[in-house]
């Protein structure tokens, strides 16, 4: 009879440890980083863009593009992704392509604004002056 139960209790013990580790399983005290990966780029920005831009021009607008295909060097894809604690990860995807350097078509949308991950502010305000000693 002991073996059986510490047989169920290893068995028990074994899929919570499973259970554990999957991410669809919000565990009380659990704490998950918010992940932010690609460009910012937001609908202001995307509605600046004007067919006959030169690729410079649209650098300075937006920044490098995050995918430069080296077999389609005429397109350049701007991509965020946003994972936070808590909420469905949100996506946004804007293609450019361009004809002799020149901008010829956008696709793709981008939000009116991107909640961005703020890194914590610190409190203490230190003066560098006050915190020299007195000679």
């Amino acid at each position: 009879m002991p073996f059986s139960i510490s047989k169920r209790l290893l068995t028990l013990l074994i899929i919570s440890c499973l259970l554990a580790g999957c991410g669809r399983f919000k565990f009380p005290g659990v704490f998950k980083i918010d992940v932010a990966q690609g460009n910012i780029v937001e609908a202001p920005q995307v509605a600046q863009l004007k067919v006959g831009m030169t690729q410079n021009q649209v650098i300075y607008l937006l920044g490098s593009p995050m995918i430069q295909d080296p077999f389609h060097q005429q397109r350049w894809d701007y991509y965020y992704y946003l994972s936070q604690s808590g909420n469905h990860p949100t996506t946004h995807h804007v293609i450019l392509y361009f004809s002799e350097s020149r901008l010829a078509r956008i696709e793709g949308s981008a939000p009116q604004r991107i909640e961005t991950v703020e890194q914590p502010k610190s409190k203490a305000k230190t003066d560098p002056v006050k915190d020299l000693a007195p000679i």
